[in-house]
């Protein structure tokens, strides 16, 4: 199974890795960012992903609907993350919702969250 190029993109634009840092790039597979990882980050996830379904051969590509997470301690931070992040995913792809989640309780972060859909070929 192929996941769409999020780190990719991400750490290949510096607008991002200015924010997030380069070594390592702060970008993270939903659930698999290090315990006490430095802030900012990102966290991605597949929400959704469904086939390009034919009748006369299995599909070649997934509709793929990605949920990227900003995550910063400060407001003004993560507000500029989400915004380096849309831009960059733009170029590529595009975005179909942003949402400001405002300070999450278990972390004490600021949250935004922006969902883009990517067309993920099969090989």
């Amino acid at each position: 199974m192929n996941l769409p190029p999020v780190f990719t993109i991400l750490s290949g634009d510096t607008n991002v890795t200015d924010i997030i840092g380069s070594s390592p790039t702060r970008c993270y597979l939903f659930g698999a960012a290090p315990q006490n990882t430095p802030q900012p980050f990102v966290t991605w996830q597949v929400a959704v992903s469904t086939p390009e379904n034919h009748l006369d051969r299995l599909p070649v590509v997934d509709q793929d609907r990605v949920q990227v997470d900003c995550w910063a301690t400060s407001p003004t931070v993560c507000i500029q993350l989400a915004g380096a992040v849309r831009d960059a995913l733009e170029l590529h792809t595009h975005m179909i919702t942003k949402l400001n989640m405002g300070k999450d309780p278990d972390t004490n972060l600021h949250r935004w969250v922006l969902e883009f859909t990517f067309w993920t070929g099969r090989n």
